[in-house]
């Protein structure tokens, strides 16, 4: 069985989710499973549009990452013939329909959502709705 991780969230940051991903790494090698990390390259070297690039706010790192999971993911995956993903972060692309694990590892914007934007607790709200229902 060939799995798919999505290591987008990682970063040269020593982040809780990026030492997550990284302990998941090293047990998943432990198996006898062929593991692809995906983006295949650094997140923040994908190929972009001149268009995108104008754009201030897509410069940002998770503006930038939210678009890699929500249009080429599926498809990276796809190409891989992966036939299992492990999503680390909270979302998953909603046209990858193969079995998958995804991870919520917090849920503050949740139960506190006053310490987050509007934008952000309804995005993610949303997102999760959609993901659970999958």
């Amino acid at each position: 069985m060939i799995i798919g991780l999505d290591i987008s969230a990682m970063s040269d940051r020593n982040t809780g989710t990026s030492r997550y991903i990284n302990c998941l790494l090293s047990q998943l090698d432990r198996t006898e499973y062929k593991i692809k990390t995906f983006p295949v390259q650094p997140i923040n070297r994908l190929p972009q549009s001149k268009i995108l690039n104008s754009i201030p706010l897509i410069k940002r790192g998770g503006v930038n990452r939210h678009l890699y999971r929500t249009f080429l993911l599926s498809s990276e995956m796809n190409r891989e013939a992966v036939e299992f993903g492990i999503f680390p972060n909270y979302l998953m692309p909603l046209n990858f329909n193969k079995p998958s694990l995804i991870i919520i590892h917090d849920l503050s914007f949740y139960t506190n959502p006053q310490f987050y934007s509007k934008v952000f607790v309804f995005y993610y709200k949303n997102q999760l709705k959609k993901i659970l229902g999958k």
